[in-house]
């Protein structure tokens, strides 16, 4: 959940496992339908987290067009990590920006991941179920009151402040001051 009408980002972790046995060259991962009120990171803000290390993260491995995300690792024999082999795991860490939703808005994104080893043979596919993220309309209104009531001999009065929550939301740690 991410506030409605503020800017906040919500981060995220993909974790890509190989359990099989050959070794992947190429992995492209995809996420689409990205909006002007949940938007994509930029290139210098995902992490990529390879068996536990960070490695750098080629600009031209991230692209954006018409709402969908990708990113893609391709010719890795060709790189200083190498082919993603067997028992090795994978993690992109990236924010997605949250520009002002409106109420009751939600980004409901489906995430692709291809891969494929070398010499190039049949492309694997997997699409994991991935969590939806909502606005939440958080909406704090309150009343107050006072009341001076007069008890028993001259001068004695009892002052009655009362706070009434007329919001959406349940109100913590409130001070009422009579002033």
């Amino acid at each position: 959940e991410t506030p409605t009408y503020k800017t906040q980002d919500v981060t995220t972790t993909l974790k890509m496992a190989n359990n099989g046995s050959a070794p992947l060259n190429e992995i492209t991962v995809i996420q689409q339908s990205f909006t002007d009120e949940y938007q994509p990171p930029k290139a210098n803000e995902i992490k990529l987290i390879w068996d536990g290390d960070e490695v750098e993260l080629s600009a031209d491995a991230v692209s954006f067009e018409t709402g969908v995300f990708t990113l893609s690792l391709s010719n890795l024999k060709d790189t200083s990590t190498g082919m993603f082999k067997p028992d090795s795991s994978l993690e992109f860490q990236y924010p997605i920006h949250c520009v002002k939703p409106a109420r009751d808005s939600k980004f409901e994104s489906e995430i692709i991941f291809h891969s494929n080893t070398f010499p190039v043979s049949q492309e694997l596919e997997f699409v994991p179920e991935v969590p939806i993220i909502e606005a939440l309309h958080i909406r704090r209104k309150f009343r107050t009151s006072k009341e001076v009531v007069p008890i028993g001999d001259l001068g004695n009065y009892r002052i009655i402040l009362t706070l009434e929550n007329i919001g959406e939301s349940k109100l913590y740690n409130l001070v009422i001051l009579d002033k």
